[in-house]
């Protein structure tokens, strides 16, 4: 195998590194050790890494095969963009950090905000990327908690906004957020930005939410996001999720069901606000839930279409 001629790694605070290949679009937070040894991979030779390491090194491009033709990929992503009308879709973590302590969460939260570096270099990327004439940019915000970092949303998405205008691109965004901070206010200045959805998540009732997504030191967060909700709902969509495994099921139908009933859900649902399910699973070693949390695939899956259909059939 071989390192790839497109990785950046910029470092943080706490000695890690930012990688991002700009080929593949791979971004990750790697220690020093593992940068080492991505950057003295010649070709030909094998990583003396883990084999889970080298799926996920070369999942986002950071190495390849030897005989890897990238500038086989370029030449179709360029016919791509020309002929087809091609996109830039980025997904973009101001920061790691976050305020909840989710049970469940996936990640390993850190205090890393985009630095000056990160913001040139992702500028920078994005416009050598228009040149290519692709017909549409579309960015995701996430994190972390993306919203603790507004400012840098803000700032980031003025330039975005300018560089998709310089090129004639349509450029639009979308943001996952956990609710804590989405305000009106804030739901109003993202739609000046450009911003034409987000995703806010709630676990079922007060308190099992509060039980599964609490902030850090143990204090609910159900009754700051619904307010947020109640207030913010048509200023933008909403999508809201609903995380869903063996210990909030079977209350997840009737507290939507609860719901339905109060004025500002019912009228706007199906318009400015959607529900969705998430399937809990455990999908790394990072991952706090257990595999006994978990409901079975073909169990999920009828669980959903059950819940939209108003039934309440749902396996105990």
């Amino acid at each position: 195998m071989k390192k790839s001629n497109y990785n950046f790694f910029f470092p943080l605070e706490d000695g890690n590194y930012l990688a991002f290949n700009a080929l593949k679009n791979g971004l990750a937070v790697i220690d020093v050790e593992l940068v080492k040894a991505v950057e003295k991979l010649e070709p030909g030779e094998i990583p003396g890494l883990e084999d889970e390491m080298v799926k996920e090194l070369a999942r986002g491009g950071f190495i390849c095969e030897d005989d890897f033709d990238k500038y086989g990929l370029l030449t179709i992503r360029r016919h791509t963009q020309q002929y087809a009308g091609g996109s830039l879709g980025l997904t973009i973590a101001p920061t790691l950090s976050c305020n909840l302590d989710c049970r469940y969460c996936f990640e390993n939260p850190g205090k890393e905000i985009m630095n000056e570096t990160v913001i040139k270099g992702l500028t920078d990327f994005i416009k050598g990327y228009m040149e290519s004439g692709i017909k549409h940019f579309d960015a995701t915000w996430y994190g972390g908690e993306p919203l603790q970092c507004m400012d840098i949303i803000e700032r980031l998405s003025r330039e975005f906004i300018a560089i998709a205008s310089e090129y004639k691109v349509h450029y639009s965004a979308y943001i996952i957020t956990n609710g804590t901070l989405f305000t009106r206010s804030t739901a109003e200045r993202l739609k000046e930005l450009q911003v034409r959805g987000a995703q806010v998540t709630i676990d079922g009732p007060r308190e099992i939410h509060d039980e599964r997504r609490p902030y850090y030191g143990g204090a609910g967060s159900f009754d700051h996001i619904f307010t947020n909700l109640k207030e913010a709902v048509g200023v933008i969509p909403i999508s809201l999720r609903t995380n869903v495994d063996t210990l909030n099921v079977k209350e997840v139908l009737k507290f939507y069901r609860e719901l339905e009933a109060e004025a500002w859900f019912g009228q706007n649902l199906g318009k400015m606000l959607n529900v969705h399910y998430g399937y809990v699973r455990k999908f790394n070693s990072s991952c706090k839930c257990s595999k006994e949390e978990n409901l079975k695939a073909g169990d999920f899956y009828k669980c959903q279409l059950d819940i939209q259909q108003g039934k309440n059939t749902i396996p105990g």
